[in-house]
């Protein structure tokens, strides 16, 4: 019979109790390993997927703004165009004698 850390011999049924519960705490350690490195795991995937979308958000936005300098660019030629044929149609318009709203001559009616 095995003793106790004070001399006195171990009860067997305490020993077997002693033994599961022995047991039970490595079972207990080991599954806290597990959920420790299925928490760890979650967290960098959840990681991983912000770095992703920090990297698609920041893809679209130049992609945004380089659209956007495009368009402006392509809006500001097409006003140059329109200026420069209303000043010619305005020669025109001159050179023909129109006035006011379209009519020919001095713009009185008659």
């Amino acid at each position: 019979m095995a003793h106790q850390g004070n001399g006195r011999p171990v009860d067997p049924g305490i020993r077997v109790i002693l033994e599961e519960l022995r047991d039970l705490r490595v079972e207990m350690r080991a599954d806290r390993r597990r959920s420790d490195e299925r928490f760890e795991q979650v967290i960098r995937e959840l990681r991983d997927e912000r770095r992703t979308w920090r990297e698609e958000s920041a893809r679209q936005a130049m992609t945004t703004q380089r659209t956007s300098r495009e368009v402006h660019a392509v809006g500001l030629a097409i006003v140059r165009t329109l200026n420069r044929h209303t000043r010619i149609l305005e020669r025109i318009d001159r050179k023909l004698g129109v006035r006011g709203n379209g009519r020919p001559g001095n713009g009185r009616s008659g």
